[in-house]
């Protein structure tokens, strides 16, 4: 890999036991990698797919699509160790456009994904820069950008994990964020920020599009005081703190007096949160930490009456 190139990508062999290689179809063992530091005897690299737009990557910041005469999906969830041998054709630059991108959604990966110390060291080193279409956290506040004419501040709206007055929903990655689109603000460029996602721009027009989108689109009209339990509405998560642990609920349905819920604790999957009951109420101090999208939320709805059936069956074959 040349100096001045940071992201190469090539056909290799896939790096897997030879029993386990076996067992994959002869022309499916080799397929192109995003290669990304040079360790001496192998890569540190991500797989490729040619299945852009056929993908169950629900994540944005876990995909980085190339788009060339064929293009190629880097699917930056899954950091492998790539021996040198099992290179098969010869290395393609990446762009300095992608680059950016790679290097700035690995950064925001890192916040959950195990990735190894020497090579966040090497992506660490690489700076980045953000642009139309991005979220930015700044102090535990969420941005989007809107606007980049002036050289030294960004255009930016405030963005919410709960419905707002005078704010716009979006969907991104499963969950739904309210842009405030009666609060725009300037932040400058050399301040202390960080990439959190993106917009998929794609879905909605071109980056020159997205504050006539938000003008356009409908905006809430009317907010609710979302500190009081019985307020909640369905979709929501919200995290507390209970006896030095950090758990969370997940609003499936507000019945007036009381609440359906998931319970459990922010470690497990949401899959493994157990269903429960709780009055409309009570008190205590959250954090709404996000709100489902539809789809989510019907999956995790059903989830809880199959758990509540399998229950109802055990209890009744006691």
């Amino acid at each position: 890999m040349e100096d001045d190139v940071l992201f190469t990508i090539a056909w290799a062999r896939m790096p897997l036991p030879r029993e386990e290689l076996s067992m994959i179809d002869r022309a499916h063992r080799t397929r192109p990698y995003l290669l990304c530091l040079d360790k001496g005897n192998y890569y540190y690299a991500f797989p490729c797919t040619s299945h852009v737009y056929d993908n169950n990557i629900r994540y944005e910041n876990e995909k980085v699509i190339i788009h060339s005469r064929k293009s190629t999906l880097i699917k930056l969830g899954e950091l492998v160790k790539l021996p040198k041998s099992n290179l098969e054709s010869s290395e393609i630059p990446v762009g300095p456009d992608y680059e950016n991108e790679i290097i700035k959604k690995i950064s925001a990966n890192s916040f959950y994904k195990d990735y190894p110390n020497d090579f966040m060291d090497f992506i660490d080193e690489q700076p980045y820069y953000c642009e139309i279409g991005d979220i930015i956290e700044r102090e535990g506040d969420l941005f989007i950008i809107i606007g980049d004419r002036d050289k030294k501040y960004f255009s930016v709206y405030p963005v919410y994990t709960f419905p707002v007055q005078g704010s716009v929903e979006i969907r991104l990655d499963g969950l739904k964020f309210y842009v405030d689109v009666f609060s725009s603000q300037k932040i400058r460029k050399d301040d202390d920020f960080r990439y959190f996602s993106q917009l998929n721009l794609e879905n909605i027009g071109h980056k020159k599009g997205l504050l006539k989108y938000f003008l356009q689109a409908p905006v809430v009209q009317e907010e609710k005081d979302y500190s009081q339990f019985g307020q909640l509405e369905p979709g929501m998560i919200i995290s507390y703190d209970s006896q030095g642990y950090t758990n969370r609920l997940i609003v499936l349905e507000n019945n007036g007096s009381d609440l359906e819920v998931l319970a459990g604790d922010e470690d497990q999957i949401y899959h493994s949160f157990q269903p429960m009951n709780l009055p409309s109420d009570i008190s205590f101090y959250y954090e709404i930490v996000g709100t489902l999208g539809d789809e989510r939320l019907e999956q995790l709805t059903e989830l809880k009456h199959e758990k509540l059936y399998d229950d109802l069956v055990l209890r009744r074959d006691m």
